[in-house]
């Protein structure tokens, strides 16, 4: 199973306010769930990194792959083969 991350672990890494991660898994911009037990919400890993490839969020150096590195930077664009 796909490592999950909380609200407030994945606002560090994208370097935005809790608040607003809130509000893109409230409205279905990105995919999460809510623990049945914490009634927290989670999102895998993989989402994550997809969320943040799509949306130019710059990937924290310990989840990335040196393509991650240059695609996340304004301006930049990779073409793969």
């Amino acid at each position: 199973m796909d490592e999950t991350f909380t609200v407030d672990q994945l606002a560090r890494f994208m370097r935005v306010a809790p608040r607003i991660v809130r509000r893109w898994l409230d409205s279905h911009r990105l995919e999460g769930f809510r623990d049945p037990v914490t009634l927290e919400w989670k999102v895998a890993k993989h989402v994550m990194l997809t969320y943040m490839r799509e949306n130019a969020i710059v990937i924290p150096e310990c989840f990335s792959t040196p393509a991650d590195s240059i695609q996340s930077r304004p301006g930049v664009n990779v073409q793969r083969r």
